[in-house]
């Protein structure tokens, strides 16, 4: 009888039957979180970092300083995120044991609700989330520690959820919702939210392709779409990418196009590459 039940509950695959399936799931998978004194071992946020006055929340919204036995150095802001709210609410003891828990069910309820904005079959709704979840790329990272990849690819999930119903009357709206996902996803995972962008944008185009009607309205159609998630993106994730800029663009030693430094390149790069001939 029971079985009966859970196989029905299964089959009409609602929200709640989603919930319990990947809580299940993620909790026995990584059950040594419920054992006190225990914690997942995170090589980007260990324990002892999150612990440190410098990174304590919601001070560290406004800026850091890392302590060294010296001077030390300034560190950049926390940017407003799913990560780091995380973080202020559970404190840095709760975050480090739950942090990869939350993130592989945020990640497998998402991914649910862009399979359900499918129309797929329940039944093929959560079995799709479920194969998110468990995922080895996902799984991994997360008991790696970036689970931050994790809410990245689940935000994405949600943009590409919000876009999925084209005829809905309230599909701009939608589109900017799908904007905001999108740069948070930015915002959590930085240049893995900005290569999974690549992917809503290429949904957005292929729904432009594939519709009915006129070719050259569905071009234009969805070339608003675009831009207006691009727009709503760019304005959540504004203070991520200025920093990215900063660190991995502009602050990237040896990157300067002048033609001292060009020249130091072109006379690296063949000893660079092979040590042999250096001189």
């Amino acid at each position: 009888m029971k079985s009966s039940v859970i196989m029905a509950r299964l089959r009409a695959g609602g929200f709640v039957t989603a919930l319990a399936l990947f809580v299940v799931v993620v909790g026995v998978s990584l059950y040594g979180i419920f054992v006190p004194g225990q914690t997942l071992f995170s090589n980007d946020g260990p324990l002892g970092q999150l612990m440190t006055q410098c990174h304590r929340l919601p001070g560290r919204f406004s800026g850091c300083w890392q302590d060294l036995n010296n001077v030390g150095f300034a560190g950049a802001a926390a940017a407003p995120s799913f990560s780091f709210g995380l973080q202020w609410l559970l404190g840095p003891i709760l975050f480090s044991k739950f942090y990869a828990f939350l993130s592989l069910v945020i990640l497998g309820l998402s991914a649910w609700c862009f399979f359900r904005q499918l129309k797929l079959a329940p039944l093929a709704c959560l079995l799709g989330g479920l194969a998110v979840v468990l995922n080895s790329t996902f799984f991994s990272v997360a008991c790696w520690g970036v689970s931050a990849h994790d809410l990245t690819a689940g935000l994405s999930f949600l943009a590409l959820a919000a876009l999925a119903d084209t005829s809905s009357p309230r599909r701009w709206l939608r589109v900017i919702l799908a904007g905001m996902a999108l740069g948070m996803a930015v915002t959590e995972g930085a240049d893995v939210g900005a290569i999974f962008s690549i992917f809503v944008a290429a949904f957005i185009a292929y729904q432009a392709l594939t519709a009915e009607g006129s070719l050259l309205r569905n071009v234009a159609a969805g070339a608003a779409r675009l831009l207006l998630v691009a727009v709503c993106a760019l304005f959540l994730a504004a203070q991520s990418i200025h920093g990215l800029v900063a660190t991995s663009i502009e602050g990237v030693a040896g990157t300067q196009q002048d033609a001292q430094t060009k020249e130091q390149r072109w006379n690296w790069a063949p000893s660079g590459a092979c040590p042999a001939l250096k001189p």
